[in-house]
């Protein structure tokens, strides 16, 4: 039996690098880089302006105070562009955290939970909750592998029908539910620097195997 813990380090790392290659990054990331610029204009614009017509200090720091309540508002939708370009262009793998997986000669096993409202720090802090009941797990058997590939970008794909079990709050009813999946993904943001290549020896041996029976 095999076992891996996610690792938070590895997973920003591999998750910055699937950012960059979405189509949409270089469109969020210039409107970070405008609004900051426009943040930046109100602050140096008022102060440029009280350089040049000097005020008392009563008079100063209202202007200084409108102008940083003024530029707040840029500031945070850049804050907010940037977090959600990080967000959606990483998608799905974004919000799968806390992965751990787990390898038998029955089946592998891949446990995570979804960065959301029930776990909002999820996808960034060593010190989010992870409750039991809010995990989503991925279970395929052995037998129903068609296919394992790794990627450039550290993704495992898989392809053969498993099974995912999800949380109540997840779905429409109010037990956990097993939703049948013929592929899934997910990323090999482990501590263990061997995963990948011990996934594949894994996934080969067991094609090896299934073949001579057949």
């Amino acid at each position: 039996m095999l076992q891996y813990q996610n690792s938070l380090k590895k997973r920003k790392e591999y998750l910055s690098v699937i950012c960059k290659q979405h189509k949409t990054w270089p469109i969020r990331i210039a409107l970070y880089i405008i609004l900051n610029v426009v943040t930046i204009t109100i602050i140096a614009g008022v102060l440029l302006l009280l350089v040049e017509h000097p005020l008392d200090a009563f008079g100063s720091f209202t202007f200084l105070a409108g102008a940083i309540c003024f530029a707040c508002v840029p500031f945070f939708c850049a804050i907010s562009v940037k977090n959600s370009a990080k967000y959606k262009c990483a998608s799905p793998y974004s919000g799968m955290t806390n992965g751990k997986l787990l390898l038998t000669d029955e089946c592998l096993e891949f446990v995570f939970w979804k960065a959301s409202k029930e776990a909002p720090a999820a996808y960034s802090s060593k010190r989010a909750v992870y409750r039991e009941e809010d995990s989503f797990v991925y279970t395929i058997h052995s037998s129903q592998i068609k296919s394992l590939k790794i990627d450039k970008n550290h993704i495992c794909h898989i392809s053969g029908v498993g099974i995912v079990s999800q949380p109540e709050w997840a779905g429409t009813k109010d037990v956990r539910e097993e939703i049948e999946t013929k592929s899934f993904s997910f990323l090999l943001d482990f501590e263990d620097s061997s995963v990948e290549k011990n996934l594949e020896a894994w996934a080969n041996n067991l094609l090896d195997r299934f073949e001579i029976e057949k």
